[in-house]
């Protein structure tokens, strides 16, 4: 099911099993009409079936403006922390004096928004952190991203790999160094064989299990051809993916997705927003994967 019309893209939804400020769902999005990055800002949305969404306060369901300068905000990402029950939406800034950052904004009622914060930035060259994707497990926090220039070739990746900054704090201590703690994802296979790598992702965890959605791109271009991925670990680095993609639709962006462990059954139910390039357009898609 089409959601939102034309013009949208880089997903990222959550879910709440009662109500958060009147909803049941949260989204932010980027606009991205006619492929123009000067639109590409989170916005944010609520639903309370995942379908039919409204802005929580017109006036304020742009999270962030466009910085000045041609630079832009790209891929939010939401994640909810209980300690303060507040919904935290980080992004990507680029652009930015020459470089690349990563920013927050948080609110605790949908409608007013923080001011935005710095959590890190880096260079244009060398490293990034593309669709950043924000997790916390047993008090640590964790950050997953796509980054560039890798100087091997390895095992499911040319020149884009899959890597995770690691803090003990939601806002702080995130280092986007590849020496020094932006450690490595390893995927053991190369399901989107040798014509194709990571362009985004997302993380979501399971009980134990960890599981991770990539948006593959043709090498050395920036999403097209993109297809969907799924893969689960069980330590949050080492991690398996099927052969075979889960939307074989050779358009298919950044998505979101929510997943939900049925033990009687022994059914992983996967609710999933689906971005696709060609229209920019969301689509509304749920499944289910047998598994132990």
């Amino acid at each position: 099911m089409q959601l939102l019309g034309i013009g949208w893209t880089h997903p990222s939804v959550l879910h709440f099993p009662v109500k958060w400020n009147g909803y049941f769902y949260w989204m932010a999005i980027t606009p991205y009409p006619n492929g123009d990055n000067q639109w590409e800002n989170p916005t944010s949305f609520c639903s309370n079936d995942g379908i039919n969404w409204r802005e929580p306060d017109e006036k304020t369901a742009v999270i962030n403006l466009p910085p000045t300068g041609g630079a832009y905000n790209s891929d939010p990402s939401l994640f909810y922390n209980a300690a303060d029950n507040s919904i935290y939406c980080f992004w990507r800034q680029n652009g930015v004096e020459k470089g690349r950052a990563l920013f927050f904004e948080k609110t605790s009622d949908g409608v007013n928004w923080s001011e935005k914060k710095l959590v890190c930035s880096w260079p244009a060259k060398s490293v990034d952190v593309i669709a950043p994707s924000i997790i916390q497990d047993e008090g640590k926090f964790y950050c997953y991203g796509v980054s560039t220039d890798e100087a091997a070739k390895g095992s499911y990746f040319t020149e884009r790999a899959i890597r995770r900054m690691s803090s003990d704090n939601l806002t702080t201590g995130f280092k986007p160094d590849k020496a020094n703690g932006y450690e490595l994802v390893k995927i053991a296979n190369r399901p989107w064989g040798d014509t194709q790598e990571p362009w985004h992702l997302e993380v979501r965890k399971v009980n134990k299990v960890w599981i991770m959605l990539v948006a593959t791109t043709n090498n050395g271009l920036y999403g097209a051809g993109g297809r969907l991925f799924m893969g689960y670990s069980t330590d949050g680095l080492d991690f398996t993916f099927g052969e075979r993609p889960i939307a074989d639709i050779k358009a298919t962006y950044k998505s979101s997705f929510i997943p939900t462990y049925d033990p009687k059954n022994q059914v992983l139910n996967v609710e999933l927003w689906r971005a696709m390039s060609d229209t920019w357009t969301v689509y509304h898609d749920y499944f289910s994967i047998k598994v132990k």
